[in-house]
């Protein structure tokens, strides 16, 4: 008899994603403090226009010692690999601006000049702010692209799997009441019932 359960692991794609991290770097001036990071893709919820990010302390050892994050968004993985590579040059620049104590972005994530001037020292181009991101939406050199696929080869086959956008929700044009004995009635949004069961003599409270 067969098993009954496969796991299909994102270990490739963790295993190219530390890859992608020692080539950024390479691309930054190795005379900075050392940031010990942990590697991780997961969902980026709410974040709709986010390919990826960095966060500074966000992972304890057992013994106390503090670790930084970068994340790719697991939504984002079916992308051209050599984007997905940008995308974590990218957060290396917040690495390495953390590791000198600049601070390049706002407390609503927007990307400031200091984040601009590092990332166009490693080969990104940073478009001109449009919105609340700033100077984050970036883009490889020419350079920076010959770099990634001379140098990295990344591999499409490591990014096989990519997480899907959730649904979402509709909004609902009604409301629920449930009485003690369990019945729901529904009613329009905007409606308030004031009703009691005929069968445990309890007030409808919404739900």
């Amino acid at each position: 008899m067969s098993d009954f359960l496969k796991i299909d692991s994102l270990k490739p794609s963790i295993t190219e994603l530390e890859r992608m991290l020692k080539l950024a770097a390479k691309l930054v001036d190795n005379g900075t403090e050392t940031i010990t990071l942990v590697p991780v893709i997961q969902t980026r919820g709410k974040r709709k226009r986010c390919l990826g990010w960095f966060s500074a302390d966000r992972w304890s050892t057992r013994d106390g010692k503090l670790r930084a994050e970068v994340t790719l968004s697991a939504e984002t993985l079916g992308r051209d690999p050599v984007d997905i590579v940008a995308t974590i040059v990218h957060e290396a620049v917040h690495v390495w601006n953390a590791a000198r104590g600049i601070n390049d972005c706002a407390s609503n994530d927007r990307h400031n000049r200091k984040f601009k001037t590092a990332a166009e020292e490693i080969g990104l181009i940073c478009a001109d702010p449009t919105d609340s991101i700033g100077y984050g939406y970036t883009t490889p050199t020419d350079a920076l692209v010959n770099t990634i696929i001379e140098v990295f080869k990344p591999d499409v086959k490591k990014f096989n799997l990519f997480r899907l956008e959730a649904t979402p929700k509709k909004a609902t044009k009604t409301r629920a009441y449930v009485c003690e004995c369990d019945v729901k009635v529904r009613v329009a949004n905007g409606t308030e019932l004031d009703a009691t069961c005929h069968v445990c003599n309890s007030k409808f409270e919404l739900v």
